[in-house]
C-alpha cells in the first residue's frame, strides 16, 4: 500500500486486521452501490464515527440505509466532519474520500461483507492469509 492511500487511510481512522494486506494493484470494484452507509462510518476508540453528511434512512449495513446529502457536490478531500453517533457531538474534521484509493480501501475494510452490494473482480481481490 503506497504512502498516500496509508495517509488517507489514516485520516479515516481505517485501519486493516491483523494480517490482512491490500494489493498493491488498483482494486476494481463492480456492481451497484445499495447506500448501505456501510464505508460512511469508522470505529475509533470505541466510538461509531459518521459523516455528518450521510443521512440515515434504515439500519447502517442494510440495503438503502442512508443517503448522502453532499452526493452531487462532493469531491476527493472535500473537508467533512465527524461525529460520534451515540452523543451527536462532533469529533473530528475528516476528508471525504470520493472516487479515490482510499473510498476503495474503505468500501473494502468496512464495507465489503458488511451489507455493501458492491463486489471485487476476481483478479484483484486483496490477499488473505491463508488464500
Amino acid at each position: 500500500m503506497n504512502n498516500w492511500i496509508r495517509t488517507r487511510l489514516h485520516w479515516m481512522g481505517i485501519r486493516l486486521g491483523a494480517g490482512e494486506a491490500v494489493s498493491s494493484q488498483p482494486v476494481t470494484l463492480v456492481g451497484d452501490c445499495n447506500r448501505c452507509g456501510a464505508c460512511c462510518e469508522v470505529e475509533r476508540q470505541g466510538m461509531t464515527l459518521r459523516c455528518e453528511n450521510l443521512e440515515v434512512l434504515g439500519s447502517i449495513g442494510q440495503p438503502w440505509a442512508s443517503r448522502c446529502r453532499a452526493y452531487q457536490t462532493r469531491y476527493d478531500g472535500m473537508p467533512i466532519r465527524l461525529y460520534d453517533i451515540r452523543t451527536g457531538r462532533l469529533i473530528e474534521h475528516s476528508l471525504c474520500a470520493k472516487n479515490s484509493p482510499a473510498e476503495t480501501e474503505a468500501i473494502l475494510s468496512q464495507g465489503i461483507g458488511r451489507g455493501c452490494s458492491l463486489s471485487v473482480t476476481k483478479a484483484d481481490a486483496p490477499a488473505r492469509p491463508g488464500a
